[in-house]
Formats: C-alpha cells, sequence, structure tokens
C-alpha cells in the first residue's frame, strides 16, 4: 500500500479569545509584516501566511481574537510567539482564553479498496452505523450519488451539542469540525462505524479498518475511540 494513501492531513486551529482590549502594536521590523495583508469581508482581520519546518501556518488577527493555523500541533507554540512579537511587541498573553478546533481531518482510502456510497446511506439509514446520521441537505443526495453527508456528536466542543460533519467518497473520507484535538477519538470511531456498515468492498469478505485506512491517525483500539463510539451512539445531533 503506498503511502500516499494512508495520509491524514489535519488543519488544526487554535484561537486566542478576549483580546478586544490588548492594544495592538505591529513591529515592521519583523520578516512576517512584509506578507501581512489585511481583509474587510466577512471580519475586519490582518491576515499572515508562514512555514515553519516545512509546515503550512495562517495567523490571523481581529478585534476580538487571534487564531493560529497550522497543519501541525507541533508548529503551533511558534506561531504564538509570533503573534506576540508582530502584533503586540512580544508582550506576554499567556493570561488570554485558548480554545482548539480540528478544522480538518482527510483520509485516503487503501489501494483495494473503495466505500459504496448507496450501500452506506442504506445502512445509516437502517440505524445500522450507532452515531451517524444523514446529513439533511439543501440539496438531498439520492442513494446512488457519489458523495454521502453525515454527521454524529461529539462530547466537549466548543459550542453544546457540538457535530461533526463527514464527506463520504467511493475513496477519501473527510471530517470537519472536531474540538479539543481530539483525532484519534472520533476519527478511529467513523473508521470503525464506516468498515463495520457493510458498505466498504475489499480483498476479504469482511473488511478490517487498520487494513482500509491504516496506518493513519485513529487505527489503534484505544479507550478514547471507545468512548467516543459510546457517545456518539448516546447522543442525536440536534437539527
Amino acid at each position: 500500500m503506498g503511502e500516499h494513501y494512508a495520509t491524514v492531513v489535519r488543519m488544526v486551529i487554535e484561537t486566542m479569545t478576549q483580546m478586544k482590549y490588548v492594544p495592538l502594536e505591529i513591529d515592521y521590523t519583523q520578516p512576517e509584516t512584509r506578507v501581512l495583508s489585511r481583509m474587510r469581508k466577512p471580519l475586519p482581520q490582518m491576515r499572515m501566511r508562514l512555514r515553519y519546518r516545512g509546515q503550512r501556518i495562517m495567523i490571523s488577527r481581529s478585534t476580538g481574537a487571534n487564531q493560529v493555523m497550522a497543519t501541525s500541533i507541533d508548529v503551533l507554540e511558534f506561531g504564538r510567539m509570533r503573534v506576540s512579537t508582530v502584533f503586540y511587541g512580544g508582550r506576554a498573553l499567556h493570561d488570554r482564553p485558548r480554545r482548539f478546533t480540528n478544522m480538518l481531518t482527510f483520509l485516503h482510502v487503501a489501494v483495494g479498496h473503495a466505500i459504496h456510497i448507496g450501500r452506506l446511506h442504506d445502512a445509516i439509514a437502517e440505524r445500522r452505523c450507532p452515531g451517524l446520521q444523514l446529513k439533511r441537505c439543501r440539496q438531498p443526495r439520492s442513494p446512488t450519488s457519489y458523495i454521502l453527508y453525515v454527521r454524529c456528536a461529539q462530547n466537549g466542543g466548543a459550542k453544546k451539542r457540538r457535530q461533526v460533519t463527514i464527506i463520504v467518497e467511493e475513496r477519501s473520507v473527510m471530517l470537519i469540525g472536531i474540538c479539543d484535538l481530539r483525532f484519534v477519538d472520533y476519527t478511529g470511531a467513523v473508521r470503525r462505524l464506516l468498515a463495520a456498515s457493510g458498505a466498504m468492498a475489499g480483498p476479504h469478505a469482511r473488511v478490517d479498518h487498520r487494513e482500509a485506512f491504516w496506518p493513519s491517525v485513529g487505527a489503534r483500539d484505544t479507550p478514547g475511540i471507545d468512548g467516543a463510539l459510546a457517545y456518539m451512539a448516546a447522543h442525536t445531533v440536534a437539527d
């Protein structure tokens, strides 16, 4: 199995709030100000796009909050440091509240495997995937569509009854909106449900999630994944 098909691409967002009363002090001697851009819509803000240790980072600053968006958790600390240096004259911001959101987890289906969208639609509709629900869209898709929009509940979200949106295609799965850095818990839970749904085809009669997606995030059977599965099955996503 090629490494390309096992890749998980993640976009992590760290939001620093309660910045309204912290004075802005841009240091134009810093190299990042060369890529500083200003936006008026949808929210007045300043943005910088950087690379650090081969990772992409985007930093945005608005009146009430700062955000550091990166493709790896490991570079968030660097992003925080640059926010302090570029926008606030090196002022320490450790007292500002912070929260994390996983914006995107992207799974490739392994070579030799595929997801039958129609079968998955039926399995979820017939409640054979406890915790997964079909997402109501403005333009509802038929069971024979090549894309299926699904959702599930998660605990520990930034908002009450926060949900994860799952976009399933024949060769890929995208999860949007996982909170509190719980990548393994909810990615692993969804992987198991997809493999157990009967909608996946592979070289064996029963497809194992570790074979279909391995070795991407969520491959191990950890207590956190079991807890996510139990929470999903016990809670209904609010419309």
